[in-house]
């Protein structure tokens, strides 16, 4: 999202933001976070045209879990498949989930699940 406008940022104008970097030798990689299907791909054809303009996406850090699975299986794991951009998953437990710290019996008010209930 850009600025305070609100607005989404083009691919180019991330991409070459983040060449900038790469180029100064500040970033070495490039890896984005909660990106759909189509921005993985938008953003590896962008490289993969003009390799010399925009850096290569290398990894998508989303949730993924037994419990948060849909949004990587269906879509996302086929694009970084063709790629070649590695799936960093982050709270694999589905927000302690499925670490037994959430059950219906002793499920505070105050706990993350209560607070936000569209989390899972």
């Amino acid at each position: 999202v850009g600025g305070d406008m609100g607005l989404p940022v083009p691919f180019k104008e991330q991409l070459a933001a983040l060449q900038e970097l790469v180029q100064a030798g500040k970033v070495r990689y490039i890896g984005v976070s909660n990106e759909t299907p189509y921005g993985v791909c938008s953003m590896a054809e962008l490289h993969n045209h003009f390799p010399d303009l925009y850096p290569k996406v290398i990894s998508v850090q989303n949730s993924y879990s037994l419990v948060v699975r849909k949004d990587y299986e269906a879509g996302l794991a086929e694009a970084c498949f063709h790629h070649n951009v590695a799936l960093l998953p982050y709270s694999p437990l589905a927000g302690g989930t499925l670490s037994g710290k959430y059950r219906s019996e002793s499920t505070s008010k105050r706990a993350r699940l209560s607070l936000f209930p569209g989390f899972m």
